[in-house]
């Protein structure tokens, strides 16, 4: 039975996921378990990094 936490470790890595792969970033996978492991401190900066460069 997947926890609470993973399930929305899950998603966050699924998002940025999707997100990368629509702005044609190659490592889109990378960005991805990175997320899964750690969102907490990967998803500020894929925000800053890569979503605010629109």
């Amino acid at each position: 039975m997947l926890s609470i936490g993973t399930i929305v470790s899950l998603g966050f890595a699924y998002y940025v996921y999707q997100d990368a792969k629509k702005r044609g970033l190659d490592d889109g996978a990378l960005w991805a378990v990175a997320t899964f492991l750690a969102w907490i401190v990967v998803l500020p900066i894929y925000y800053f990094k890569i979503m605010r460069k629109k």
